[in-house]
């Protein structure tokens, strides 16, 4: 079905909505009143404006993981139940759900996102434009002592 520019710009932006919602872009595009995922990744190349836009909404989604993974963790409902002898249990089989659902996200938000969700920590160092001495690691050491 061919689509007009103005058909395709409003479901270009219903997709990105779904997108900064947290869904993926394959997901977004199967939503009603959406591209298709072929169709959208066209629609962003067309343009920077599609594109900025497309960075924000993945930087929104970005988000959106983060905050997913916060409620993961504090959530406690499920992982404790009452046996049939009254005593409190620990069902750990959700909890392990929970844990992989938590990595599974960090996973992939440290590479959505490396810079501000990676593992990796890198400092820089600035410095006032002057030339760093090299230091020769081949020059022989004196080891004899003045002593006298």
């Amino acid at each position: 079905m061919a689509y007009s520019k103005e058909e395709k710009k409003a479901k270009f932006q219903e997709t990105l909505k779904h997108v900064r919602n947290g869904l993926s872009v394959v997901k977004a595009c199967k939503e009603p009143d959406t591209l298709g995922e072929t169709l959208f990744y066209d629609f962003v190349a067309l343009s920077d404006k599609n594109t900025k836009d497309y960075a924000q909404a993945m930087s929104k989604r970005a988000d959106f993981i983060f905050e997913d993974i916060l409620t993961i963790a504090d959530k406690q409902d499920k992982d404790v139940y009452i046996d049939s002898e009254g005593n409190e249990k620990t069902d750990h089989n959700i909890v392990q759900r929970s844990r992989l659902q938590v990595d599974a996200r960090k996973w992939v938000l440290a590479r959505m996102n490396p810079k501000k969700y990676g593992d990796k920590v890198e400092q820089t160092i600035k410095t006032d434009n002057s030339p760093f001495t090299p230091i020769d690691l081949n020059v022989p050491r004196d080891n004899s002592t003045n002593e006298d």
